[in-house]
């Protein structure tokens, strides 16, 4: 984890080594203009961080996240999901999370329709699953299922 100024910008990551591509990685790169209206950031894995911005007199939390590939072990998907689920039980206002959950949702909108909309892709996988069974109880939508892909 760390951080490097880049001309105007402010890069926050956490990561892995080099030896271990595609194994972790998340970061937020802002302008300095908008450093003032961050009230905090938090490390809390190579697959997980929470930056706090605030709008206005509240606090919005938001998250960044790289999930375990669908090869992953279920106990690397455990700990990465009920890592989230932590952050999002403790942010202050409404979650945003963004970031790439590595998971096929299908597009069953009718089964899930406050979750995802008609523009998933046509399978439902084991990570998609998850990422469904995250999203429902904390009342996510999955916004790249809201418009079509080619």
């Amino acid at each position: 984890m760390g951080e490097v100024k880049i001309q105007d910008y402010t890069h926050l990551y956490s990561g892995v080594n080099n030896n271990e591509r595609a194994a972790g990685g998340v970061g937020f790169l802002f302008h300095e203009d908008l450093a003032p209206v961050i009230k905090g950031c938090k490390f809390v894995s190579n697959r997980i961080m929470v930056l706090d911005i605030l709008e206005g007199d509240r606090v919005q939390s938001v998250m960044v996240a790289y999930g375990p590939n669908k090869s992953a072990v279920s106990e690397e998907k455990d700990t990465f999901f009920n890592d989230l689920q932590r952050e999002v039980d403790d942010c202050e206002g409404i979650p945003i999370v963004l970031g790439h959950l590595y998971g096929r949702v299908g597009c069953s909108y009718r089964r899930w329709p406050e979750t995802i909309e008609r523009y998933g892709k046509e399978f439902l996988n084991d990570n998609g699953e998850r990422i469904i069974s995250f999203c429902m109880p904390n009342d996510l939508v999955i916004t790249n299922t809201l418009f079509p892909h080619e």
